[in-house]
């Protein structure tokens, strides 16, 4: 990608984080998005690693047993 395609979408990106509606949406798509693309890049790449420090958080049900990842900032 060139340069300038990056700065552009980057530019994007930040336009549509900064707005109302994305900050009323976001929570409900982000933390599924980003699992998912930690689980199809087996660990090697989520959605906020470059800007923000992150982990994913494994923890096991009491009662169920099931395992359940959430991406931590």
């Amino acid at each position: 990608m060139a340069s300038g395609t990056d700065g552009r979408l980057k530019r994007a990106a930040i336009r549509l984080s900064s707005s109302t509606t994305f900050a009323k949406i976001a929570p409900y798509f982000i933390p599924q998005l980003d699992r998912f693309l930690h689980r199809i890049s087996r660990g090697r790449m989520t959605l906020g690693g470059a800007a923000v420090p992150e982990l994913m958080l494994t923890t096991i049900g009491a009662k169920s047993g099931q395992r359940r990842v959430t991406p931590l900032a």
